[in-house]
């Protein structure tokens, strides 16, 4: 599972490789996330610290599951090699 609290985020790779490795995803209800993922994670107020443990302790009693999701809108083997491709003009 990953959880990300975040209150910022530029892209959220950490979001992406979550999903490629179908872990389930419990992050904060931010517009990338949300861009990113659409309704296909558990979302929280990540100023609302009570909200966050509310969540975490359901999933830990298993009175709420938190499904794994395989994000097709991005792949992280096409990143990995845009980024090699791309490693030798900046070397």
């Amino acid at each position: 599972s990953l959880v990300n609290p975040s209150i910022s985020e530029g892209f959220g790779l950490p979001i992406v490789e979550a999903a490629y490795c179908g872990s389930p995803i419990i992050a904060s209800d931010i517009e990338v996330f949300k861009e990113i993922l659409g309704d296909s994670y558990t979302s929280f107020d990540p100023k609302n610290r009570q909200e966050l443990l509310t969540i975490l302790q359901k999933v830990s009693e298993g009175k709420s599951k938190i499904t794994p999701i395989l994000n097709e809108k991005y792949s992280f083997e096409r990143m990995v090699r845009s980024y090699l491709d791309l490693l030798p003009s900046i070397i």
